[in-house]
Protein backbone atom coordinates (compact mmCIF):
# COMPACT_ATOMS: atom_id res chain seq x y z
CA UNK A 1 0.00 0.00 0.00
CA UNK A 2 1.48 3.01 -1.16
CA UNK A 3 1.34 6.90 -1.04
CA UNK A 4 2.90 9.40 -3.02
CA UNK A 5 4.00 13.00 -1.36
CA UNK A 6 2.38 15.97 -2.46
CA UNK A 7 6.00 17.24 -4.55
CA UNK A 8 6.55 14.03 -5.95
CA UNK A 9 9.56 13.81 -3.69
CA UNK A 10 8.97 11.02 -1.37
CA UNK A 11 7.00 7.86 -1.41
CA UNK A 12 5.31 6.06 1.68
CA UNK A 13 4.76 2.51 1.37
CA UNK A 14 2.76 -0.23 3.88
CA UNK A 15 4.46 -3.03 4.05
CA UNK A 16 3.26 -6.55 4.99
CA UNK A 17 5.55 -6.43 8.18
CA UNK A 18 3.96 -3.68 9.84
CA UNK A 19 6.31 -0.98 8.61
CA UNK A 20 6.00 2.07 7.29
CA UNK A 21 8.83 2.51 4.65
CA UNK A 22 10.09 6.03 3.02
CA UNK A 23 12.03 6.26 -0.21
CA UNK A 24 13.23 9.63 -1.97
CA UNK A 25 11.33 9.56 -5.21
CA UNK A 26 14.65 10.57 -7.31
CA UNK A 27 17.07 8.14 -6.03
CA UNK A 28 14.83 5.44 -4.68
CA UNK A 29 16.91 5.49 -1.45
CA UNK A 30 14.95 4.93 1.46
CA UNK A 31 15.06 7.82 3.53
CA UNK A 32 13.19 6.07 6.66
CA UNK A 33 11.30 3.47 8.70
CA UNK A 34 8.75 3.38 11.34
CA UNK A 35 7.40 0.18 12.87
CA UNK A 36 3.79 0.90 13.35
CA UNK A 37 1.48 -2.22 13.61
CA UNK A 38 1.74 -6.22 13.98
CA UNK A 39 2.03 -8.07 10.36
CA UNK A 40 -0.67 -7.57 8.30
CA UNK A 41 -2.70 -10.60 8.30
CA UNK A 42 -5.03 -9.88 5.23
CA UNK A 43 -5.00 -6.96 3.12
CA UNK A 44 -8.03 -5.22 2.12
CA UNK A 45 -8.98 -1.75 0.85
CA UNK A 46 -9.53 -0.36 4.18
CA UNK A 47 -5.49 -0.34 5.45
CA UNK A 48 -4.11 2.46 3.98
CA UNK A 49 -1.14 5.26 4.00
CA UNK A 50 -1.49 9.30 2.49
CA UNK A 51 0.18 12.09 3.12
CA UNK A 52 -1.69 15.44 4.22
CA UNK A 53 -2.05 17.73 1.07
CA UNK A 54 1.10 19.99 2.48
CA UNK A 55 3.17 16.74 3.03
CA UNK A 56 3.61 17.15 6.34
CA UNK A 57 2.55 14.32 7.92
CA UNK A 58 1.56 11.25 7.42
CA UNK A 59 -1.54 9.22 8.26
CA UNK A 60 -1.78 5.48 8.28
CA UNK A 61 -4.81 3.24 8.80
CA UNK A 62 -3.41 0.28 10.21
CA UNK A 63 -5.46 -3.36 10.92
CA UNK A 64 -5.42 -2.90 14.17
CA UNK A 65 -8.53 0.30 13.15
CA UNK A 66 -5.53 2.80 14.39
CA UNK A 67 -4.77 5.80 12.42
CA UNK A 68 -1.31 7.04 13.23
CA UNK A 69 -0.28 10.57 12.47
CA UNK A 70 3.16 10.80 11.89
CA UNK A 71 6.02 13.77 11.36
CA UNK A 72 6.64 12.91 6.94
CA UNK A 73 10.19 14.07 8.04
CA UNK A 74 11.24 12.27 11.02
CA UNK A 75 8.16 9.50 11.05
CA UNK A 76 7.75 10.23 14.77
CA UNK A 77 3.92 10.44 15.95
CA UNK A 78 2.60 13.41 16.41
CA UNK A 79 0.44 12.31 18.74
CA UNK A 80 -0.71 8.60 20.39
CA UNK A 81 -3.16 6.54 17.84
CA UNK A 82 -6.25 7.55 17.16
CA UNK A 83 -8.55 5.01 17.83
CA UNK A 84 -11.90 5.87 16.26
CA UNK A 85 -13.39 2.26 16.81
CA UNK A 86 -16.88 3.23 17.96
CA UNK A 87 -19.39 -0.34 19.52
CA UNK A 88 -16.48 -2.93 18.39
CA UNK A 89 -16.97 -2.03 14.75
CA UNK A 90 -13.59 -1.33 12.18
CA UNK A 91 -12.63 2.00 11.13
CA UNK A 92 -13.14 1.63 6.96
CA UNK A 93 -11.56 4.37 5.81
CA UNK A 94 -10.63 8.10 6.24
CA UNK A 95 -10.53 11.72 4.81
CA UNK A 96 -8.03 14.60 5.28
CA UNK A 97 -9.67 18.08 5.07
CA UNK A 98 -7.74 20.16 2.12
CA UNK A 99 -6.07 22.14 4.86
CA UNK A 100 -4.40 19.48 6.47
CA UNK A 101 -5.70 20.32 9.67
CA UNK A 102 -8.54 17.50 9.99
CA UNK A 103 -9.13 14.17 9.58
CA UNK A 104 -12.40 12.12 9.05
CA UNK A 105 -13.22 8.22 9.95
CA UNK A 106 -15.71 5.95 8.97
CA UNK A 107 -16.44 3.20 11.10
CA UNK A 108 -18.76 0.81 11.35
CA UNK A 109 -20.55 -0.91 14.27
CA UNK A 110 -22.60 1.95 14.92
CA UNK A 111 -21.84 3.41 11.39
CA UNK A 112 -20.81 6.55 12.37
CA UNK A 113 -18.54 9.31 11.32
CA UNK A 114 -16.18 11.33 13.31
CA UNK A 115 -14.17 14.32 12.95
CA UNK A 116 -10.24 15.03 14.87
CA UNK A 117 -7.38 17.29 14.88
CA UNK A 118 -5.23 16.64 12.58
CA UNK A 119 -2.73 18.98 14.91
CA UNK A 120 -3.72 17.47 18.28
CA UNK A 121 -5.60 14.23 17.63
CA UNK A 122 -8.27 15.23 19.31
CA UNK A 123 -11.77 14.46 18.39
CA UNK A 124 -13.50 17.88 16.85
CA UNK A 125 -17.04 16.17 15.97
CA UNK A 126 -19.21 13.84 18.36
CA UNK A 127 -20.03 10.83 15.99
CA UNK A 128 -21.88 10.93 12.90
CA UNK A 129 -24.61 7.99 12.97
CA UNK A 130 -25.96 6.53 10.05
CA UNK A 131 -28.94 4.09 10.43
CA UNK A 132 -29.06 0.70 8.40
CA UNK A 133 -26.78 -2.37 9.02
CA UNK A 134 -23.94 -2.51 10.79
CA UNK A 135 -21.20 -3.06 7.86
CA UNK A 136 -22.64 0.03 5.36
CA UNK A 137 -20.53 3.46 6.08
CA UNK A 138 -17.85 3.16 3.78
CA UNK A 139 -16.59 6.55 2.48
CA UNK A 140 -16.75 10.24 3.40
CA UNK A 141 -15.01 13.33 2.00
CA UNK A 142 -14.58 17.15 3.45
CA UNK A 143 -16.34 19.64 1.44
CA UNK A 144 -13.31 21.94 0.37
CA UNK A 145 -13.90 24.67 2.97
CA UNK A 146 -14.07 22.08 5.45
CA UNK A 147 -17.09 22.80 6.76
CA UNK A 148 -18.53 20.15 5.61
CA UNK A 149 -18.86 16.25 5.74
CA UNK A 150 -20.37 14.10 2.86
CA UNK A 151 -20.74 10.49 3.93
CA UNK A 152 -21.80 7.12 1.78
CA UNK A 153 -23.33 4.25 3.34
CA UNK A 154 -24.43 0.81 2.13
CA UNK A 155 -28.03 1.83 3.11
CA UNK A 156 -28.68 4.12 -0.11
CA UNK A 157 -27.94 7.57 1.39
CA UNK A 158 -25.52 9.97 1.57
CA UNK A 159 -25.39 12.09 4.02
CA UNK A 160 -24.10 15.73 3.86
CA UNK A 161 -23.01 16.94 7.51
CA UNK A 162 -22.82 19.79 9.38
CA UNK A 163 -20.02 18.42 11.34
CA UNK A 164 -18.98 21.32 14.03
CA UNK A 165 -22.78 20.85 14.85
CA UNK A 166 -23.20 17.49 15.09
CA UNK A 167 -26.29 17.67 12.37
CA UNK A 168 -27.16 16.88 8.92
CA UNK A 169 -26.73 19.72 6.54
CA UNK A 170 -29.05 18.53 3.90
CA UNK A 171 -31.70 15.85 4.18
CA UNK A 172 -30.73 12.43 3.47
CA UNK A 173 -29.87 11.96 -0.22
CA UNK A 174 -30.18 8.79 -2.22
CA UNK A 175 -28.00 7.10 -4.04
Amino acid sequence: IAARGPRDTQVAILCASGEVLVFDARTGKQVGSRKLAAPITQADGRLRVEYTPQGNSLVVLTQEELIHVLDADSLEPRFPAIAPVLAGGPCRGFAISADGKMLATAVNGLNAAQVWSLETGAALSPPLPHSGDHYGLFCLCFSPDGQRLLTGSKDGQARYWDWREGRLAAPPMPH
